[in-house]
């Protein structure tokens, strides 16, 4: 594996993260800052393992489980939100995601 294989990690994940920003930009609520910067410091810690991925393959599985992670909160903050005009923000963040994974699997000849 060598870095151009995973630079579409990279730009999905670098989109991810500026989609999630947009979502704290406009949140009207508070309350869920705290989930959103959780958010964020689960992004930045799947970009910490993508950066190391090269030099150890064993942080891929790290990487999908960390993705699942973020599913989860994305789920959280998704059926929290009040307004339905965030929610292609949503699926924008969730599909880079995939795309962060899609490329890790394929980087490993993992998956389908």
């Amino acid at each position: 594996m060598n870095a151009e294989a995973l630079a579409p990690a990279f730009t999905a994940l670098e989109a991810a993260e500026s989609s999630m920003h947009e979502l704290h930009e406009g949140c009207c609520s508070s309350k869920r800052a705290p989930c959103i910067a959780e958010l964020g410091d689960t992004l930045e810690e799947t970009r910490q393992s993508l950066e190391r991925l090269e030099a150890d393959h064993g942080l891929g599985d790290v990487i999908i489980t960390t993705l699942e992670d973020v599913g989860g909160q994305l789920g959280r903050l998704q059926v929290t939100c009040c307004t339905p005009k965030r929610v292609p923000l949503y699926a924008r963040l969730l599909e880079d995601l995939t795309k962060v994974q899609l490329t890790v699997k394929r980087a490993l000849k993992k998956g389908h």
